[in-house]
């Protein structure tokens, strides 16, 4: 645009008559010199000037109005010119500043912004929840769901919750609980995360932790490097480069577990985390897995051959298990600590299978022959003929439903288990029969949760198994058909249990 052209476009404005595309023209030049900014802001106050020595004028006086003169109309009518000029001009330089800002603010980023998945349950401690940006001291709790970080200074993250933390600066984060994955980009070298139990701090990488409650906390390295220095104990420090993953002992000292991409966040999920298991077969004819947990993408299935097909389910395949020891195994360590929890599925119970006081339907943790320290969706019953009835154990606590399943037809069974983020009022177990809430029978075997967690870790812990724990000779595993396994790591509340159950 030349000299003549901007002025013609001035003009337009200020007169009141520039079309909306001439507007943004006279903006987009506006933006790009501040020669001409200056210039439009000289023939605006020069037309305010005017149109104040215009409008000084007084009335005649007389108490009935006379005619207008010929001047008078004319005067008016370039007043009226002039105001609609202002208008103009003013919604130019609206439009200019709402730009500026823009600018600015793109400059200025905020030292961490963020962006939460579908259905998070989260709270923002020192700061506005409805604007998405912390600053230095604001705390962050997700209580379950995922969210996504963006530091100003070049850090990007994705945090899966239950999680806690606290913004500390530009290039500092304090977590005190959660599971989270950081890439670092060059100009940001040396962030740093700082957890009870470990500090790590970026020497140009991506990387991710795991630091939960009594759980000994984690670090994975997938690119570059990290240095990690344990915060109680001996307080070892190590680089730990791409490709190795350690585990912080009590003592704090550091040993080797294996790389596993598949417990950290990608990218933001469009829902809670979920696995689903439809039993159906993959294309080599293996089980598969899907959802929005990060481990769906790296969990393998494996059918024991001493037991276990696929067959019609309740949504096309199912999988009818023969009750012996023979489970679907995984390679997903399942829900960690006393997170929150959901574990939905179909199930057709045999009724004529034989006596067992429980029979395993979904399990992971820790096993111990005296007692399950584990977390177990389960078929109970009292003895020969009586009701079977569902019940969950965690930590060697059972909760036992009331309605009877093993009447030769398909159930709906869940249950929700609230655990560490158990608000007040709630219950900490809630089971679902056919979308519908049960009530606990009088029969539970153990005092309600009390705080205390399984073993989900170390050489003793099992993955997660499906229609049988994993004792050799241990009869109790399910016999019937299961179909469209669900396990949420969240709280889902009856409306979502309703819609999984198909009402």
């Amino acid at each position: 645009m030349n000299g003549r052209e901007f002025e013609l476009l001035v003009q337009a404005a200020i007169e009141g008559e520039a079309s909306r595309e001439e507007i943004a023209l006279l903006e987009a030049a506006l933006r790009g010199s501040r020669e001409r900014r200056a210039l439009f802001r000289k023939s605006f106050l020069l037309h305010q000037r005017l149109s104040s020595e215009l409008g000084a004028g007084g009335g005649s006086g007389e108490a009935r109005p006379r005619p207008a003169t010929v001047e008078e109309i004319l005067q008016r009518q370039r007043s009226k010119i002039l105001r609609s000029s202002w208008l103009a001009a003013a919604a130019v330089l609206l439009l200019l500043a709402g730009g500026m800002r823009l600018i600015w603010t793109h400059a200025n980023p905020p030292m961490l912004s963020y962006e939460v998945a579908p259905n998070t349950d989260f709270a923002v401690v020192g700061g506005d929840p409805s604007h998405p940006r912390l600053e230095p001291g604001t705390r962050v709790k997700i209580r379950q769901g995922s969210m996504k970080l963006e530091f100003g200074a070049g850090v990007s993250g994705m945090v899966l919750g239950p999680a806690e933390f606290t913004l500390k600066g530009p290039l500092e984060l304090l977590m005190s609980r959660g599971t989270a994955r950081f890439r670092v980009e060059e100009k940001a070298r040396g962030f740093k995360v700082v957890s009870p139990r470990v500090e790590v701090v970026d020497l140009g990488t991506e990387f991710g932790l795991t630091t939960d409650g009594d759980a000994l906390p984690q670090v994975h390295v997938f690119e570059g490097r990290v240095s990690a220095s344990a915060q109680r104990g001996v307080q070892e420090t190590r680089v730990i480069r791409a490709g190795e993953a350690f585990e912080v002992s009590e003592q704090g000292e550091f040993g080797r577990v294996p790389l596993e991409p598949g417990k950290f966040l990608k990218s933001l999920p469009e829902d809670l985390p979920y696995v689903w298991i439809p039993f159906e077969a993959g294309k080599a004819g293996e089980l598969i897995a899907r959802g929005t947990h990060p481990v769906a993408d790296e969990m393998k299935l494996e059918i024991d051959p001493r037991g276990g097909s696929l067959v019609a389910g309740w949504e096309g395949d199912g999988f009818e298990f023969p009750g012996k020891a023979t489970p679907v195994r995984t390679n997903w360590m399942g829900v960690r600590g006393d997170a929150p929890r959901t574990i939905a599925l179909w199930v057709k119970p045999d009724p004529r299978a034989d006596f067992r006081r429980f029979r395993s339907l979904i399990t992971w943790g820790r096993q111990k022959r005296s007692a399950s320290t584990m977390c177990e969706l389960l078929l109970s019953s009292e003895g020969p003929g009586e009701p079977v009835r569902l019940c969950f154990a965690f930590n060697n606590v059972f909760y036992v439903g009331s309605q009877t399943l093993a009447d030769g037809n398909w159930h709906h069974v869940a249950v929700v288990f609230r655990g560490g983020e158990v608000r007040p009022g709630e219950a900490i177990t809630t089971l679902y029969v056919d979308g519908k809430r049960e009530d606990l029978a009088s029969s539970v075997l153990r005092e309600p949760f009390a705080g205390w967690t399984p073993d989900f870790e170390g050489e003793l812990a099992s993955p997660l198994l499906i229609g049988s724990v994993a004792r050799p000779g241990f009869d109790n595993g399910f016999k019937g058909r299961m179909d469209e396994l669900f396990i949420f790591e969240a709280a889902l509340d009856d409306a979502r249990i309703r819609q999984l159950s198909g009402e």
